[in-house]
């Protein structure tokens, strides 16, 4: 009785590995997926029409010489953004068996609107076309600056990825309203100091990737004009990237 358990039971365990072999076999082959990914930064780019930024991806590979294979990066075809240039190196950090390769790439704005963006195609020196997803990016492109307040006083980068900081300086005395965008919460109010600046943080929580690549939106008024301006662009969550976010990022994106 005990043998014919015994076998009932491993007949029973073999025939719930086959199944889960069989719907592991399905999920890959209806939901393939490469072993190179992006690490996970959503994106918020504020612009004027014409003008031209540069913004860095970094990618990881188990591909040796990704840059001497890589001829060309592209987006999907459209009127607003383009990707004019691209520059890949490799980086001396690595990730288990992947290398880390900074893109570093130059977008151009033809056309006033908005613009979505959540993956990248490669183009490889072999003929292959692979898609990559990079995260959720929102282009929000308008007019020409109008140059009355300075955005350069904020950082570059950042360590937490929950808050965009910002530190501007009104270049007039005649600054009566100001509303910062980032793309991902409402248009903050704030207002300006008696010393002309105007500084703090704001909540971006609501995207949960571990890296956001915040160029804000600044809409003002002065001298009872309403004006338009743009920052310089700040990666949050830049200093603090950890492991963890590594995977979060692979889970995400790989």
């Amino acid at each position: 009785m005990k043998n014919i358990r015994k076998n009932s039971l491993i007949s029973f365990i073999i025939l719930v590995l086959i199944l889960v072999f069989l719907l592991l076999f399905v999920c890959f082959r209806n939901n393939p997926r490469t072993k190179d990914f992006f690490l996970w930064c959503d994106g918020y780019v504020a612009a004027a029409q014409e003008e031209e930024i540069d913004v860095a991806f970094t990618f990881l590979s188990e591909t040796k010489q990704l840059d001497k294979r890589l001829q060309n990066i592209t987006i999907p075809e459209n009127q607003i953004v383009e990707l004019s240039d691209f520059k890949i190196s490799k980086m001396d950090s690595r990730y288990k068996n992947y290398a880390f390769y900074s893109i570093e790439t130059k977008m151009q704005f033809h056309s006033q609107g908005q613009y979505s963006l959540d993956h990248i195609t490669f183009e490889f020196k072999d003929g292959k076309y692979l898609d990559y997803q990079i995260g959720n990016w929102h282009f929000d492109i308008g007019e020409r600056d109008s140059g009355g307040i300075s955005t350069w006083e904020a950082a570059g980068a950042s360590a937490s990825a929950d808050v965009f900081p910002f530190h501007y300086k009104s270049k007039k005395s005649g600054l009566s309203s100001c509303t910062i965008s980032t793309g991902i919460q409402k248009p903050l109010p704030v207002k300006c100091g008696s010393d002309q600046f105007f500084s703090g943080n704001i909540d971006i929580q609501t995207s949960e990737a571990p890296l956001k690549y915040i160029r804000s939106k600044l809409i003002y008024t002065l001298d009872g004009k309403e004006c338009v301006g743009y920052g310089k662009g700040c990666y949050c969550g830049a200093l603090d990237f950890s492991e963890d976010d590594i995977e979060l990022s692979y889970q995400n994106l790989g």
